[in-house]
């Protein structure tokens, strides 16, 4: 069955079915500054400043890291949340104590994409 959809895809759109054939690069030249968020890490456990200090020697300058629903606003519900239940609904009263390492990150120069992980039950 795969290769009848597959040689029907050749037929249908034949011009899929061709590749380059080589490929040159020159990385003597400099041709722009490129992204500056492209060499980045996912990592979770890396908080102490002497480890993200390591993080920017090898040229990281962006990081993914995740924030746990279930730390920042513990014991809470969808329901909770969405009556507001001891003003749940106010970021101003979520915890955010296990997040000090987003300011250590951020004074050593690395942008944070935090995702917002998981939900609350």
């Amino acid at each position: 069955m795969l290769v009848v959809l597959l040689v029907a895809s050749l037929a249908g759109f034949p011009e899929i079915g061709y590749a380059a054939t080589s490929v040159t690069a020159n990385f003597s030249v400099n041709n722009g500054t490129g992204y500056a968020n492209n060499f980045g890490g996912a990592v979770n456990q890396l908080d102490s400043p002497a480890d993200v200090d390591t993080l920017r020697s090898i040229g990281i300058n962006f990081m993914r890291r995740d924030a746990y629903l279930v730390q920042i606003v513990p014991n809470t519900t969808v329901a909770d949340y969405k009556n507001n239940v001891g003003n749940v609904a106010d970021p101003s009263t979520w915890n955010w104590s296990n997040y000090d390492w987003v300011d250590t990150y951020h004074n050593k120069g690395i942008k944070i994409m935090l995702i917002m992980s998981y939900n609350i039950p």
